[in-house]
């Protein structure tokens, strides 16, 4: 670990002395905290049933409204309520229920929703960034000696059968990635190679 990294766990660490923080509150304080945060989240479902789930594609085509631009959008609507004439040649591209008007009323309520969700949406994926660097954060203080130790343990395995009964969960995982990689690029490699040609009489 870089001095930088000890510097900013042992800040943490200090800080975590007095709050108790994700990083160094007792585990069975931290897996409490997490079940309840995860209960939480699936309460997303129970109050706002029916989000939708866009497939890939839909989702680079998707509207992006900019940081405050769907409030900037609704005095269109407004203009369009008093002035209908304006926007009545797009009755049919408004993605309502009726093609012979412009739906001003829908389009309220849908840009409505949009203000309304657009700051939990960036709550939510500022706090999903915070908790996806913490758990890379605690891989980097885990996972390179952990596998170091594992170098060392491994051919013990071989000679120790008690070892090898306890390290069984850790060889088998690793072996299982070692031949899905091999099988991987066998594929690329037939994927790539030339066609045999048709033999001729």
């Amino acid at each position: 670990m870089t001095t930088s990294k000890k510097t900013e766990h042992a800040s943490s660490q200090s800080s975590g002395a007095a709050t108790g923080d994700a990083l160094t509150m007792p585990i069975a304080q931290f897996d409490a905290a997490v079940a309840k945060v995860s209960a939480a989240i699936a309460q997303i479902d129970t109050l706002l049933p029916g989000l939708v789930t866009l497939t890939a594609e839909a989702r680079k085509a998707g509207g992006r409204y900019r940081d405050g631009e769907a409030q900037a959008l609704l005095p269109v609507l407004t203009v369009a309520q008093q002035y209908p004439a304006l926007t009545q040649s797009l009755a049919n591209d408004d993605q309502g229920n009726d093609p012979s008007t412009f739906e001003v009323t829908l389009l309220q309520d849908r840009l409505q929703r949009i203000t309304a969700l657009q700051p939990l949406v960036e709550a939510l994926e500022g706090k999903t960034q915070e908790l996806s660097d913490t758990l890379l954060y605690l891989g980097e203080l885990t996972k390179p000696v952990l596998l170091a130790a594992y170098k060392l343990q491994k051919p013990q395995a071989a000679h120790d059968k008690k070892i090898q009964s306890m390290l069984a969960p850790t060889i088998d995982f690793y072996a299982a990635i070692a031949k899905a990689s091999v099988e991987t690029r066998q594929a690329n490699a037939a994927a790539k190679a030339p066609a045999t040609p048709p033999k001729t009489n």
